[in-house]
């Protein structure tokens, strides 16, 4: 069971998101571990629109690079995000 203090403490952090950073964040909760490109193509939007968003979730400390790096399209690997437990 999911404690009140928890529930309060997600509610006043999603007050302080934009609607952007609302969507990468719940994007990135259902499909996590998940790049920056893929977060992307799910929300049809070009990699520069979100990979402000997850910097921005990363320094609220609500995100965190999960260690692994996955090939992008590019060939290149690329963070893997993650929730912060």
């Amino acid at each position: 069971m999911i404690q009140t203090t928890s529930i309060n403490a997600y509610n006043s952090i999603l007050q302080t998101m934009g609607n952007r950073e609302c969507e990468v964040y719940n994007v990135i909760k259902k499909n996590e571990p998940i790049t920056n490109e893929e977060i992307a193509t799910i929300l049809g939007l070009r990699i520069n629109c979100v990979t402000g968003r997850t910097n921005s979730l990363v320094s609220k400390r609500l995100v965190t690079d999960n260690g692994l790096r996955k090939q992008g399209s590019s060939g290149r690997s690329a963070i893997a995000w993650e929730l912060v437990a």
